[in-house]
């Protein structure tokens, strides 16, 4: 049997597919604690600057001092609490990926890199928990059939290659979303303070405070949605010179090659930023016709330089 056939069997054994379903599971929590993060931010700091003007109008009530304090508890909780806990959601699931990855396609575990495996208990219960949103279906067959025809460590290759495909323009639209938000936060802050008399002290009260988790939260989301599209780009330009160097050479990379690429992927997967379900599951369907493009052209390709070589 092939590599590539290999890879088919692998992938739908139970075990395996278990593994992408906890996975998704701890990646959907972390997104959801993004949210939350997200929703304290944002919409509550303007609700209770809105509050604030309607309690000075009706009943003479200043509520500025809490409005400031909720914003530097939320600052305090954004770093201590939350981030921590969304970073320990994203390298737990980067391991059972990692772990997928290796069994299915073969590859030996890096222990410098990750010094234990994921434990078993763990891929059951997010496994047990995703169950109730899982779709009959959802995780077969991940990687692209045409791989079958693919008998070589190219297979693998071209698994990792579906790994990484990813839309850029969705990561650089959603940090167009986060400079404009965090702009029109900043706007109606001034907008609201400056009902009245917006002194020195006001300013800084009612704007500048309020302002800071949101400007926390967005620098930090905007920078890691640009390091992952550098890490992607840098990845992806190691996978395109490994096909040029065999389109020249015919020759077949070895099993260190991919280890160091599954390195980078999985790197990649435990510090990248995180792209809402909303979106993810909007240009899904694309993603995946998209892959499926790309690997049978990449298999077409590999039988046609294979073939001058006979």
């Amino acid at each position: 049997m092939s590599i590539g056939e290999n890879i088919l069997e692998r992938e739908n054994l139970p075990e395996n597919i278990q593994k992408l379903s906890a996975q998704r599971e701890i990646y959907t929590r972390a997104k959801n604690i993004l949210l939350v993060q997200l929703i304290i931010t944002v919409p509550i700091i303007l609700v209770l600057s809105v509050f604030k003007i309607l309690l000075e109008s009706i009943f003479k009530f200043d509520i500025e001092w809490l409005i400031a304090t909720y914003a530097l508890i939320l600052l305090i909780v954004d770093n201590f609490m939350i981030i921590n806990k969304i970073k320990f959601f994203k390298e737990k699931a980067a391991g059972i990926q990692e772990l997928f990855d290796c069994e299915v396609l073969a590859i030996s575990w890096n222990k410098i890199l990750i010094i234990e495996k994921p434990e078993i208990t763990d891929i059951v219960e997010y496994d047990k928990l995703h169950q109730a949103r899982r779709v009959q279906g959802d995780f077969a067959n991940w990687y692209a059939k045409d791989i079958k025809n693919v008998p070589d460590e190219m297979a693998k290759i071209f698994c990792q290659n579906e790994n990484i495909t990813y839309d850029s323009r969705v990561r650089k639209k959603i940090m167009d979303w986060i400079k404009y938000i965090s702009l029109v936060t900043l706007i109606l802050l001034i907008l609201i303070a400056s009902i009245g008399d917006l002194s020195f002290r006001k300013f800084i009260l009612n704007v500048a405070i309020p302002f800071l988790p949101v400007l926390g939260i967005s620098v930090k989301w905007y920078y890691e949605q640009k390091n992952s599209i550098k890490n992607l780009k840098e990845i992806r330009s190691i996978q395109d010179s490994i096909w040029e160097n065999f389109k020249l050479t015919k020759e077949i990379p070895n099993d260190i090659i991919t280890r160091q690429i599954q390195d980078r992927i999985y790197l990649h997967r435990k510090t990248c930023a995180l792209i809402p379900d909303f979106v993810y599951n909007k240009m899904r369907n694309n993603q995946e016709e998209q892959m499926v493009f790309s690997i049978q052209h990449y298999v077409k390709e590999y039988k046609k330089i294979l073939q001058k070589t006979i």
